[in-house]
């Protein structure tokens, strides 16, 4: 098996990017190869390359980053090779949402011998029109804070998590919301909303739970749809999202487990969409879970009474 670390050392710092690599400096008993993305989104060429340059070979990604550095690999990666692919998340980015489904076990993600020895468990992933995600596709408030983190990131004082701090607060201010028709397993919802997310994983953003105890392996992804209404109600949504309140969101908003939904903005504009982290415009888009086509790697020695979905599975050791 050729093995692959991509650190993303654009987004990261370099003490992280330093650290990784004398990690695997100390590895003597294994071959590898290890590249350094140089710009946003080139963790995902670099997936692809190594994808023609070895069409025979069985490949292990190693993501080394963020949510949105394992989406890029993800989104690289032609969909007729992810059958030979597998990739790994090492939680070395600001955050690792798709990992919260892990609960303690989260911690083994940034352990590399573990992970070399680890075993792959095929999960779902979102694959939508404009590329996939294994974590959250959202828009609304969502599109409207990442569109001002990657304005303030260009800023020299912006750096780690304060330009999502400005940013959400900013966006929370705003009274846009987005009038949309959106079909979901043959449901039809129309009206305006000022957040619509879809998660096969249970966190968003480092700090906004509601996907309560996610499946990654039921075929089903949970579609929240908040409407828009005024200050107070987003902010009660807010809290209860950042305090893992599921009942009040839940209770307050239009929720359905769904395999399947398209998307439309009826003012005929582009969206801004959060896929994983990164982000993708589109006037209309589709999106669908595709039932155990990611090979993810788990750490060895997971501990299986520690993942919130709380079910046993069948491993398959490479």
């Amino acid at each position: 098996m050729l093995q692959i670390f991509i650190i993303n050392s654009f987004s990261g710092d370099e003490t992280t990017t330093i650290g990784i690599r004398e990690e695997l400096e100390k590895i003597k008993d294994m071959e590898y190869l290890v590249f350094n993305s140089e710009y946003p989104g080139h963790e995902g060429e670099m997936a692809r390359q190594m994808c023609n340059l070895f069409p025979e070979e069985k490949i292990r990604f190693y993501a080394c980053g963020g949510t949105g550095t394992f989406r890029n690999i993800l989104k690289g990666v032609p969909e007729e090779d992810l059958g030979r692919v597998e990739i790994a998340e090492a939680a070395y980015g600001l955050t690792n949402d798709f990992l919260n489904i892990y609960g303690e076990e989260r911690e083994k993600f940034k352990d590399f011998r573990n992970f070399i020895a680890g075993k792959v468990q095929p999960l779902d992933y979102l694959q939508t029109s404009i590329g996939p995600a294994h974590n959250t596709v959202s828009l609304g408030l969502d599109g409207l804070i990442l569109r001002g983190v990657l304005h303030l990131k260009k800023l020299p004082f912006c750096k780690g998590r304060v330009p999502y701090f400005i940013s959400s607060g900013l966006a929370i201010l705003s009274t846009r919301t987005l009038d949309l028709e959106i079909e979901a397993d043959g449901e039809i919802f129309s009206g305006r909303y000022c957040e619509v997310a879809f998660g096969n994983g249970n966190l968003l953003g480092g700090n906004f739970h509601f996907g309560g105890e996610a499946d990654p392996t039921d075929g089903k992804m949970k579609m929240i749809l908040v409407p828009g209404r005024g200050f107070f109600y987003k902010m009660k949504m807010l809290f209860a999202a950042i305090l893992n309140r599921q009942e009040v969101l839940e209770n307050s908003s239009s929720w359905r487990m769904v395999s399947e939904a398209k998307i439309r903005n009826k003012e005929g504009v582009p969206l801004s969409i959060n896929v994983d982290g990164e982000l993708e415009i589109a006037e209309e888009f589709t999106i669908r879970v595709n039932r155990g086509g990611m090979q993810f790697v788990e750490p060895k020695d997971i501990d299986r009474s520690n993942i919130t979905w709380k079910k046993k599975v069948d491993l398959h050791k490479y």
